[in-house]
């Protein structure tokens, strides 16, 4: 299989099918090669959406707030509330990307991510960089404003949001336990895929789909295409099976809000709630929230890049 992998700071690529190439079948391969990192082009993403994907119920909610805020115990148990564990109280959210690389002879890894968070309008939690490490790497575990990263002067700044500054990760981190399903690391570099509109085996070739270190891949006898990293099995004309790669990926980054920060929106929550009570309005549980950004990525010869994205204004219903 043909993998490409770009790392930060310096462009490998792996070429699997150079080595049983002859020598000047090998040269005017990697003089193609060349001509088409000289020519990179930059990738774009944009932020699809945020989704609560984990959060605590609303009895759950009042039952914590009146044992352990207001302290009210029995009246809290006659009223049909539960005393609630901190533990219990997690909430995560996923930020959503939709990445294109237009370049068609390399993948594009996206290595850092900087993200702002504001809630109630005036409420900032600060700012997270999180810097992705390398999948094949025999250890890849991802690292929290390590120290250079994510700063928008070292990188070609596309729309980088130059403004934010990583602050102590006390009120968000990036999340060990990916709760959506969507993907498995979080840890990881998210690669975009390399340009393809369509790859097609021959007629009545035979095709399987493998689990490839841990990638869904399409096998038709030596050539091998991954698939579920943009790029999706069809038919082609006369029955042909296709690998359907357009270039585009969605990048899922799964948060976690820190507990003790959570409990603190809470209680603005049961005053805004409270209000609408005594107002005779509908009982609302709702966070309104802000994010944006800036994504770097590692493209041959251009380097270093930051993309910045947002702001993204929504709410959180609970």
């Amino acid at each position: 299989m043909t993998r490409n992998i770009a790392s930060t700071g310096t462009t490998t690529l792996v070429l699997a099918g150079l080595a049983g190439m002859s020598m000047v079948g090998g040269c005017k391969a990697l003089e193609e090669l060349g001509r088409a990192i000289k020519e990179a082009e930059l990738p774009s993403a944009a932020m699809a959406r945020v989704d609560l994907v984990q959060q605590p119920s609303v009895d759950e909610l009042l039952g914590y707030t009146c044992f352990n805020t207001l302290s009210l115990g029995g009246a809290c148990g006659f009223a049909g509330l539960e005393d609630q564990k901190k533990k219990d109280m997690k909430f995560s959210f996923d930020v959503v990307f939709d990445m294109f690389n237009p370049n068609a002879s390399f993948g594009i890894p996206l290595i850092e991510m900087l993200l702002g968070t504001t809630v109630f309008e005036d409420t900032n939690l600060g700012a997270l960089c999180v810097s992705f490490c390398d999948p094949d790497e025999e250890d890849c575990s991802a690292v929290e404003d390590a120290a250079d990263a994510c700063a928008v002067d070292d990188a070609e700044e596309l729309d980088g949001a130059s403004d934010l500054v990583p602050t102590v990760p006390d009120m968000l981190e990036l999340a060990e336990d990916v709760v959506s399903g969507d993907f498995e690391d979080n840890f990881s570099w998210r690669t975009i895929p390399k340009y393809q509109e369509m790859e097609c085996q021959p007629e009545g070739t035979q095709c399987t789909i493998e689990e490839l270190d841990g990638v869904p891949t399409m096998c038709c006898g030596d050539s091998c295409v991954e698939v579920g990293r943009g790029c999706e099995v069809g038919k082609g004309s006369k029955g042909r099976t296709c690998a359907l790669c357009d270039g585009h990926t969605e990048a899922h980054i799964q948060f976690d809000f820190n507990v003790d920060v959570f409990l603190g929106l809470m209680e603005t929550l049961v005053v805004n709630a409270a209000n609408d009570f005594l107002a005779g309005r509908q009982i609302n549980l709702k966070i309104p929230y802000t994010m944006d950004g800036t994504l770097f990525f590692d493209i041959p010869t251009l380097g270093r890049q930051a993309l910045g994205f947002g702001p993204w204004d929504d709410e959180w219903a609970l």
